[in-house]
């Protein structure tokens, strides 16, 4: 095997200029400023409007999506639950479950009004899914 031998050895210590090392400190507190410009562009580009239940977010410089094709949307399903019951709601509009799959008032009507909200209707019974202050559903 091979040994190795150091014939020329580096300095230990470089001598830096007066001027170089100037340069350097110029760099390092250029990049410690912050940027302020990018902020503020980001800053009008994330601009909202007021959080209104009927205004829809509105983003400046960014793409927007557009939920319009969903609206209207109408799909006639049962609703199921984990304890194995579907919902109904009868002709005096009584919420309820059932077990049977069978029952015509399980036949419901879904139809999307906004993002994220829906109309639920009875097919049979005509009446619309309701909810009180106190949590109570009913057919209305």
């Amino acid at each position: 095997m091979c040994t190795w031998q150091v014939t020329k050895s580096a300095a230990a210590w470089v001598r830096v200029s007066y001027l170089s090392s100037l340069l350097l400190l110029l760099v390092l507190a250029i990049s410690a400023l912050p940027v302020t410009c990018h902020d503020a562009r980001r800053a009008a580009r994330t601009s909202r409007v007021s959080n209104n239940s009927s205004a829809t977010a509105v983003v400046v410089g960014r793409h927007v999506r557009s939920y319009s094709h969903l609206t209207g949307d109408v799909r006639h399903r049962k609703l199921f639950s984990y304890q194995k019951f579907f919902l109904r709601i009868d002709k005096n509009g009584t919420v309820s479950g059932t077990k049977t799959k069978d029952d015509p008032f399980s036949i419901l009507e879904i139809k999307s009004v906004d993002v994220g909200v829906v109309a639920i209707k009875g097919l049979s019974s005509n009446y619309y899914l309701a909810i009180n202050k106190k949590g109570v559903v009913y057919g209305a």
